[in-house]
């Protein structure tokens, strides 16, 4: 607790007009491009409703432009074919054009921690490592 008496979780939300909170991300992992705040579950979202995608994650890699950017690794479900233009497509303007991840990166796995969460400093750290763009 902080001395007005909050407890400060690192998770971000949001009110909608009846008062029910969301919980939208984690402030540590929220991604600023040209000045707008990008949360990644809500990408994560949106791709996770994409034919032929079994998990994705989103992290935040460096853009010339826009400071930084989105950019989504996403696992293939079974045998199906799947392009990167294919999920660039879907998640067009959802939920909205500037959220669109600007690269996606096929992989077959996401690096885990010790407790099976995606460790996204370690995929982020792997995109940079293998040169991995944004499409810049």
């Amino acid at each position: 607790m902080d001395e007005a008496g909050w407890f400060r979780s690192g998770d971000i939300g949001r009110l909608d007009g009846q008062g029910l909170l969301y919980a939208v991300g984690r402030l540590k992992g929220v991604i600023i491009s040209g000045g707008e705040n990008i949360y990644p579950a809500e990408i994560e979202n949106v791709l996770a409703d994409c034919p032929g995608v079994r998990e994705a994650a989103v992290v935040a890699m460096p853009h010339s432009r826009w400071t930084e950017t989105p950019v989504a690794v996403v696992c293939p479900e079974g045998d199906e074919p799947l392009s990167t233009a294919d999920v660039r497509a879907f998640a067009g303007g959802r939920p909205a054009r500037y959220r669109t991840p600007t690269a996606v990166i096929l992989r077959d796995t996401l690096p885990r921690n010790g407790s099976g969460k995606v460790d996204k400093p370690a995929l982020r750290a792997r995109l940079l490592a293998s040169g991995a763009t944004t499409g810049e």
